[in-house]
């Protein structure tokens, strides 16, 4: 499994995007429980482009500045894509545990790219070694699988490409804390 972790993974000319979806102006949503892999957490949500099966998918005026950040981040980096499958920004809370639920976004195989947009303590991002199998679904819960774990120290303006095929999953901030970060899946 390849993991490629980059520092000040945001172009100059996005920080402003940046700093308004960080703001306290921002528009954050919930997400209907069915549709979440890690509903037993609350967290906010802002949807910028919907999986290719949900249908009418552009759903923010987010997603060309989005859309063209993440072409500039892909060109910089040698990062070759064809299509996006979605483009989230979540924000989660603290949580007793250390992390939620490790998942797959897609039961289909994609690259996905993770970018940590402010400051916070703990909070890591979590890929273990076992690929998506069609037998354990999409979401094998919050339990310490039986594999290898790597985790990814979070910091403000660092991205983490991977494949994501792998199960993953969110750490949780430092209480009075938030996380905030957006996901990208294309293949």
């Amino acid at each position: 499994m390849h993991i490629k972790e980059i520092d000040n993974i945001v172009p100059n000319n996005y920080l402003n995007v940046i700093d308004s979806i960080v703001g306290r102006n921002f528009p954050w949503f919930t997400d209907p429980v069915e549709k979440t892999t890690d509903h037993h957490y609350p967290s906010f949500y802002h949807i910028v482009l919907r999986r290719p099966e949900e249908g009418d998918r552009i759903n923010s005026d987010l997603y060309t500045p989005l859309k063209n950040m993440f072409e500039e981040i892909a060109k910089k980096h040698n990062i070759k894509y064809k299509e996006f499958g979605r483009i989230g920004v979540n924000c989660t809370f603290h949580e007793k545990e250390k992390w939620g639920n490790f998942h797959v976004d897609h039961a289909y195989p994609n690259k996905s790219l993770l970018i940590f947009l402010n400051n916070f303590d703990e909070g890591s991002f979590f890929i273990t070694s076992k690929k998506y199998n069609k037998k354990l679904g999409t979401d094998i819960g919050a339990k310490k699988p039986t594999c290898n774990i790597t985790e990814i120290k979070s910091k403000k303006n660092k991205g983490v490409f991977f494949d994501g095929s792998y199960y993953h999953s969110r750490g949780f901030p430092k209480d009075k804390q938030k996380r905030i970060v957006i996901v990208y899946t294309f293949w």
